[in-house]
């Protein structure tokens, strides 16, 4: 259960940090590789970045059972699947990226990673008890 609350708590920061891009507080030059040209393309990819935190943050909340679940354990379990193996290529990426900045989130995908891997294994005993 701590791994949920930590990992959820990662997760509003980052959706944070996006919204801050989106509203000029941070410079979109710094993140996504410094490939980002226009603000055009800074708010389709920061737009996509905080949907899909919003969405594990929803599964998040449905595993720890903080909202009621309304889609199948095994959805969610599929999910958490499928953010884990997203983070660590994220982690890969931003851990070759050329700004110290974002070698920084390297270190916050890393735990992401590591909070996932955790939330499962906790899964997997439990599901194991209930067999």
């Amino acid at each position: 259960m701590k791994a949920i609350k930590f990992l959820t708590g990662i997760i509003v920061a980052v959706i944070i940090f996006h919204l801050l891009i989106l509203c000029g507080v941070i410079p979109y030059n710094v993140v996504w590789g410094g490939k980002i040209e226009t603000k055009k393309q800074m708010f389709l990819f920061e737009l996509i970045s905080i949907v899909l935190n919003g969405f594990l943050l929803w599964i998040l909340l449905m595993e720890g059972n903080f909202i009621k679940v309304i889609i199948p354990r095994y959805l969610i379990r599929f999910c958490l699947w499928s953010y884990l193996i997203l983070f660590v290529f994220n982690t890969v990426g931003n851990s070759l990226a050329a700004s110290l900045f974002e070698k920084f989130f390297a270190i916050i995908t890393a735990l992401s990673v590591v909070l996932l891997a955790l939330i499962l294994k906790r899964n997997s005993k439990l599901q194991s008890l209930e067999n």
